[in-house]
């Protein structure tokens, strides 16, 4: 098939390609509007205590922000948390809602939450 092939098969169907095309727009932009939206975000925080002068104080430091950061981890999703939140951005959910879809995590000696 060379080019005046292709452009007579599309003169003959350009009523199907077209009625096609439309089907195919109006749908997905059907599925679009109806979709109920969701939105997802992630963040990854260090925390850290200030320098010590010597390595006893820095490894006391380590272990008192490891155990800050678990909990850290329990305070985010907490409903103290998340009535701030409603209320902040006037969600139509009430705390114990959004808090069930509000997780932290912490990596296992890490001071990463």
């Amino acid at each position: 098939m060379d080019l005046r092939d292709y452009l007579r098969v599309l003169s003959r169907r350009w009523r199907a390609i077209t009625v096609l095309a439309l089907l195919g727009t109006a749908v997905g932009a059907l599925i679009t509007y109806t979709a109920n939206p969701e939105y997802r975000a992630t963040a990854k925080l260090f925390v850290s205590v200030r320098e010590g002068s010597d390595t006893l104080q820095l490894a006391q430091g380590n272990v008192f922000t490891q155990a800050r950061v678990r909990s850290y981890a329990e305070v985010a999703a907490s409903p103290l948390v998340s009535r701030h939140v409603v209320e902040a951005l006037d969600l139509d959910m009430t705390p114990h809602q959004l808090s069930r879809r509000i997780s932290a995590t912490t990596q296992p000696d890490t001071v990463l939450l």
